[in-house]
């Protein structure tokens, strides 16, 4: 081969493997100055000299559009989880993460529902596998719970996945004063427990405030918790309140249910609404202004507030006021459930954060940094924002 004739096969050769993945043999060909039959034969050279290596590539314009775009959200995910982990190290407790695409990123209801769908459909396989693990596992609340539990009907009805030994129960009492709702936590815990084929039936926390209504503070407090108490399920899953770690049961202690957990599936609310709900039924009738929650709560994870990072006095009082008021689960059990799935004997999930959308990113972050959380399920859209809130609040430290 004549040096002149080398340098033309060597430059196919390197125009091809720069841009073969994005331009035709007639573009590559125009900015050499070649016609597409002398680029066709000077490619062949390239592949015989061993310039060139003939790789198998996809051809786009085979494939249908939305298949394509399945892909692109899919690989698309598996880079943000690969972002994602390398930041796994920093979160205390934190034992893995999965990215699902939701299908887009819309915010209005509508929009909002599919992805949902979306997401909870693609999460459903995963979220079976922790609970076929689990030996007790609690539910939290809302629509995204709904929406995930949704996905597991399906997946068990279409996959016949069961997995009986499972006790499953609520973590949260019901809206006081609202109507029923099918976002509840018992209700919820009963429709797992029957997609799942539990063969023991979940109790319920039906009639259970969820939140105390703030009016009742001092003596008034305990003997609205006396009260409380009272109902044989709260009593078996939570115990007393002036003794949580025992269940006062015909002058017997026995364990409570939310000591045997191993798994939590819970949501976390959005940045800066805690206990927000639709049509905020949670607050309903309980005299709490939003104002004063918003001011010294920044966020909850299944109900349990997370309290906003300035320190004042009048702040923590506030906070542990309005704190007293949640009857469901607490930061405590968290934080031992987590500690729990931490154990290398342990094939415990612990809690489960399963949520989407930006607008979560910066409480999802907080609660990662103060070791709540032991699986993160999440999609893209977030998955990107709390990529960009880890790097922010990094750059800020240093």
């Amino acid at each position: 081969m004549d040096s002149k004739r080398e340098l033309e096969v060597l430059a196919v050769a390197y125009v091809i493997d720069k841009h073969g993945a994005a331009r035709t043999f007639k573009q590559m060909a125009f900015e050499l100055g070649l016609s597409q039959v002398q680029f066709g034969r000077l490619r062949k050279e390239a592949l015989a000299s061993g310039y060139l290596v003939d790789r198998p590539r996809m051809d786009a314009n085979a494939i249908p559009e939305h298949r394509l775009a399945a892909l692109d959200a899919e690989f698309a995910s598996r880079s943000c989880l690969h972002d994602l982990d390398a930041h796994r190290g920093r979160f205390p407790g934190l034992q893995s993460i999965h990215v699902f695409h939701s299908g887009g990123s819309g915010t209005d209801n509508r929009e909002l529902r599919q992805r949902l769908e979306y997401f909870s459909e693609s999460a459903a396989t995963l979220i079976f596998k922790l609970l076929s693990r689990s030996t007790v596992a609690g539910v939290s609340w809302g629509n995204t719970l709904a929406h995930l539990i949704a996905g597991i009907e399906h997946h068990t009805k279409e996959h016949g996945d069961r997995a009986p030994d499972c006790v499953i129960a609520p973590m949260a009492g019901e809206a006081f004063g609202a109507y029923p709702s099918e976002q509840s936590s018992s209700d919820l815990s009963r429709r797992l427990a029957q997609a799942v084929q539990a063969r023991k039936k979940p109790l319920s926390l039906a009639g259970v405030g969820a939140i105390i209504p703030q009016q009742f503070n001092g003596a008034k407090l305990q003997t609205i918790r006396d009260f409380i108490e009272q109902a044989d399920s709260f009593r078996s899953i939570f115990g007393s309140f002036r003794r949580p770690s025992q269940v006062p049961s015909k002058g017997k202690k026995s364990p409570r249910l939310v000591d045997s957990l191993d798994m939590f599936l819970t949501s976390c609310s959005v940045d800066g609404q805690p206990w927000r709900s639709s049509n905020d039924f949670l607050l309903h009738s309980t005299g709490i202004d939003r104002d004063l929650l918003t001011g010294v709560a920044y966020s909850d994870i299944g109900g349990v507030l997370i309290r906003r990072a300035q320190e004042s006095r009048e702040l923590d009082a506030k906070f542990r006021t309005l704190e007293a008021l949640w009857t469901g689960i607490q930061r405590s059990d968290l934080e031992r459930l987590v500690k729990k799935a931490e154990s290398a004997q342990s094939k415990a999930p612990g809690v489960v954060l399963a949520t989407i959308g930006a607008n979560k990113a910066r409480t999802v972050h907080r609660l990662l940094q103060e070791g709540l959380v032991s699986v993160l399920i999440i999609d893209q859209t977030l998955g990107n924002a709390l990529l960009d809130e880890i790097k922010r609040t990094h750059k800020t430290s240093r």
